[in-house]
């Protein structure tokens, strides 16, 4: 017993440690005057020998957007830890640099581990180089990768592909026929209007909400009214998902509905019907993003951020200056990424007149 209360013990302070670590990287820095440290900062801790440490380092790389980041997050595609290898391909996901699809294509094939090979293909439909399309197309044979591949197929909009997309929607697993319904709206191919209304009956919700999210981009009376019926489910996760399928499709006659929902919710759910607001750009939803400012949650706060952002008024200059003082660093940088925005919006309308 003693020796297994030693061994918890020293994983408690293992764990500790490494957590100190990793907010020592994050908050110990001062706090740049962009939205994330500069790559220069960041590149020289990849030599740290904690790979966790270089899992958060590849994933702040990833988030400054500099192409000098690039060829670092390629030669840890190589390391021999599977969590930084899946920073590694996050972070190419996020630079968008073609020169990185051979490695990714390299990675998606070879690695040992499936959760990397997943990742890699994320990555290269976020990159959206269509070089990558014949890999992706090949990868359609493994089970464990068709939906993956799918998704990437879709983000990289290549019309030869839709074919072998909508063969898909046949598909004997739900993670398969859904990602097919929803690669066909990416690829935006309205002829298969009658494929997809065959999946507003699938067995699965998933489904049927990917296919009623595709038809209603393309105006789609009956996809709308599946989609907005979904934020009376039972369930809280088809609620969210249905609000985030509404967003996602534009359609704006729910935003009565939404608005209804985040007077009546708190925490996750509430911050996700505010960020369909914000995709909506629903200007009567204003007075709410400003509600979302004051609210204990710092994801609501940062979702009213983004609600705000995306109506761009003058008045919020001052609400969201005070928002730069927040307690929590995202709340901070966040606020001041949309103080600059509208300080650029607001100038763009004066020259305008």
């Amino acid at each position: 017993m003693r020796e297994i209360a030693t061994l918890v013990l020293f994983t408690c302070f293992v764990a500790v440690t490494l957590k100190a670590q990793i907010t020592g990287l994050r908050e110990g820095l001062p706090e740049p005057e962009g939205d994330d440290m500069p790559a220069s900062v960041l590149i020289p801790r990849l030599r740290e020998d904690n790979p966790t440490m270089k899992a958060a380092v590849l994933d702040a790389l990833g988030q400054t957007g500099e192409k000098i980041a690039v060829p670092y997050a390629i030669a840890a595609l190589n390391d021999m830890y599977p969590d930084v290898r899946i920073a590694a391909t996050k972070a190419l996901g996020r630079l968008r640099d073609a020169s990185a699809v051979e490695a990714l294509t390299d990675r998606s094939r070879n690695d040992p581990r499936m959760d990397v090979r997943i990742a890699a293909i994320d990555a290269l439909g976020e990159i959206g180089d269509r070089s990558a399309v014949p890999a992706l197309t090949n990868m359609l044979t493994e089970p464990r990768l068709r939906a993956s591949a799918l998704t990437a197929l879709g983000k990289l909009q290549a019309e030869q592909t839709r074919q072998v997309i909508r063969q898909c929607l046949n598909d004997s697993s739900v993670a398969v026929r859904e990602a097919a319904a929803r690669a066909l709206g990416m690829l935006r191919v309205g002829e298969e209007t009658v494929a997809l209304k065959q999946l507003l009956q699938d067995s699965d919700w998933k489904v049927r909400w990917a296919a009623a999210e595709t038809l209603s981009r393309w105006s789609d009376a009956q996809g709308c009214s599946i989609l907005t019926a979904g934020l009376d489910a039972e369930a809280e996760d088809h609620r969210i998902a249905a609000a985030r399928a509404l967003a996602a499709a534009g359609v704006r006659q729910a935003v009565p509905k939404l608005m209804e929902q985040v007077k009546t919710c708190e925490g996750f759910e509430r911050e996700d019907y505010l960020r369909a607001l914000a995709t909506l750009r629903a200007d009567e939803a204003y007075d709410l993003f400003v509600d979302g400012l004051s609210n204990e949650w710092f994801g609501t706060r940062l979702a009213a951020l983004e609600g705000i952002a995306a109506l761009g008024r003058r008045e919020s200059l001052t609400l969201v200056e005070r928002m730069t003082n927040d307690v929590e660093r995202a709340v901070r940088m966040k606020a001041r990424k949309v103080l600059r925005e509208l300080a650029e919006t607001t100038s763009q309308r004066e020259d305008q007149r």
